[in-house]
């Protein structure tokens, strides 16, 4: 189904969480923005029908001079729609040349991590536009598969799951919800800001695409559905030769390994470090690791790949 087909409302956002598993509370990452204000809305005007009760959070990051009018807002607005809301902050240490938007995108997600119970879902208001800007910046990395599927649907995050259900619908739908309905929203400025590579998508690459290919944003979407799809297969092909060669979480067995060919073997490594949840290390170093295991003649102990804090070695 392209976003196109959606038609966004509570029923839509309803069957769509009939396909999650059963929930025992649902929790709404809701910023005040649009998008995550058309989601709590949905959900709020059909929290009776909802096999578990609906929340709130708030996560307040100070990264702009008005964060506490978006809280106040987004409180005002979860006491109108008799939502209850919690409301976490988020102190950002940032390492030289970290960005602030990744560092508080990796607190949020570790403070959701140990918000959910068991069994308890977080939705996020991610929809197609934002998916296919994800593909769009990931093939300009030269991502692979992985990166190629771009924003997964849902996955399992602490002892509850990550949700998203509004990934066919597209970003004007939302925003015409509520201006039907005339609800409003806060608007981030940082949002201008075209220095952001995301920002630049949005408001000056992507409508320049769309005038000449209209159907970009579907085809887009098709993309990174088609890929989710093979990754997953492949997953499931390479499943028997990765047991054989992992021998615990922190472990591969280097004989069994380096019985795959070169290809499969990276594979293999991929795998084992999708497992951790951990980013992939650059390709050319991934590569030149393998290298160094498949070299008969080098030192036992001297292949070692390190990268972003993380180190894979050879014991033999």
């Amino acid at each position: 189904m392209s976003p196109e087909a959606a038609q966004f409302d509570s029923q839509f956002v309803l069957q769509q969480l009939e396909g999650l598993p059963r929930a025992a509370k649902y929790w709404v990452g809701y910023s005040g923005g649009a998008d995550s204000t058309a989601l709590l809305h949905a959900l709020a005007n059909i929290k009776d029908q909802l096999p578990a009760p609906l929340h709130a959070v708030h996560f307040h990051h100070g990264l702009q001079t008005t964060a506490g009018d978006w809280q106040r807002h987004c409180e005002l607005t979860c006491q109108q729609w008799n939502v209850p809301l919690t409301v976490r902050q988020l102190h950002l240490n940032l390492p030289p040349g970290k960005s602030p938007e990744a560092e508080a995108r990796r607190l949020r997600y570790q403070a959701v991590e140990q918000l959910l119970g068991t069994g308890e879902i977080y939705l996020t208001a991610h929809h197609a536009n934002d998916l296919a800007e994800t593909l769009f910046l990931n093939l300009m990395r030269g991502s692979g598969l992985d990166g190629l599927a771009s924003i997964p649907p849902r996955r399992q995050l602490g002892a509850g799951w990550l949700a998203r259900p509004l990934l066919r619908c597209r970003r004007d739908q939302l925003e015409q919800y509520l201006r039907d309905r005339q609800i409003s929203w806060v608007e981030d400025p940082s949002n201008l800001n075209q220095d952001y590579d995301r920002n630049y998508l949005r408001q000056f690459l992507f409508p320049a695409i769309e005038e000449r290919w209209p159907e970009l944003l579907s085809s887009l979407c098709q993309t990174a559905e088609h890929a989710a799809e093979t990754r997953d297969v492949l997953r499931q092909l390479l499943a028997d030769i990765f047991r054989r060669v992992r021998i615990d979480p922190h472990s591969l067995s280097l004989p069994a390994l380096l019985e795959q060919d070169r290809k499969i073997q990276a594979l293999i490594l991929r795998q084992w470090i999708h497992e951790h949840g951990v980013n992939y290390p650059p390709r050319v170093r991934l590569h030149s690791f393998l290298l160094q295991l498949n070299d008969s003649a080098g030192e036992p102990n001297s292949a070692e790949l390190k990268w972003s804090g993380w180190q894979i070695k050879r014991y033999l």
